[in-house]
């Protein structure tokens, strides 16, 4: 409530100033989305600079209970019972390959380049793996999705992440994509606040622009993964 009170008191000594607006991306998020969705943000609010942090989920979560960061945006699960979460934009896993690669029928003792402990994208998959007992082998392991896709392309290892981050690559088939038909890896990117939080017109204006980036394509040249 202290901190409640101290954000609306800030407000109003700062009417007519430029504020800052302190947001948290994840690492997907922060690659393939809020380089593109800040700039839009500003023009919309040009009094508001907007500082942006990006970590995984866990941590990003972990700022906006501490009040470091005034929203967040993640692909991940938010644990917290005081933080209100919004979903809203669709995004979807999936399987990236080599182009080369001979053939995927089982993704069982596969070699696989995976995100870090903490990651929503991590999470998702093993979640599944486990749910279809599924054992798989991690022989990398990064917080960098630049990292990851050169395993896919370089080492020959498989990898699941966003499809978001794989535009150019698919479109120049360096590597193939599989898609899981159940729908198992499909998931949200949510907009995410304290509950107490004192919402600024600033954080309205980048719900509304969260929206326009809500619907994904999918490939036509796209595998089935069952």
């Amino acid at each position: 409530l202290i901190r409640q009170f101290q954000q609306i008191e800030e407000l109003m000594l700062n009417q007519g100033q430029s504020s800052t607006l302190k947001l948290g991306s994840t690492i997907t998020v922060g690659t393939c989305l809020t380089p593109f969705l800040i700039p839009k943000l500003q023009k919309l609010c040009t009094e508001v600079r907007v500082h942006s942090y990006v970590s995984n989920t866990k941590d990003i979560e972990q700022k906006l209970l501490r009040s470091e960061l005034d929203v967040g945006i993640v692909e991940g699960e938010v644990l917290s019972s005081d933080l209100s979460v919004l979903p809203i934009i669709d995004d979807c896993l999936v399987l990236a390959v080599g182009k080369n690669y001979i053939q995927v029928q089982d993704l069982a003792e596969e070699s696989f380049a995976m995100r870090e402990q903490g990651s929503g994208t991590r999470q998702l998959f093993e979640e599944y793996i486990t749910r279809h007992q599924i054992s798989v082998q991690t022989v990398w392991e990064s917080n960098c999705p630049r990292t990851l896709l050169n395993a896919v392309l370089y080492d020959q290892v498989l990898s699941v992440m966003s499809l978001r981050l794989m535009k150019h690559e698919i479109h120049h088939n360096t590597i193939r994509v599989f898609y899981n038909q159940n729908g198992e890896w499909n998931r949200k990117f949510k907009l995410v606040y304290h509950k107490n939080k004192f919402l600024t017109p600033v954080i309205y204006a980048l719900e509304k622009l969260l929206h326009t980036y809500k619907n994904i394509k999918l490939p036509e040249n796209m595998g089935i993964l069952e």
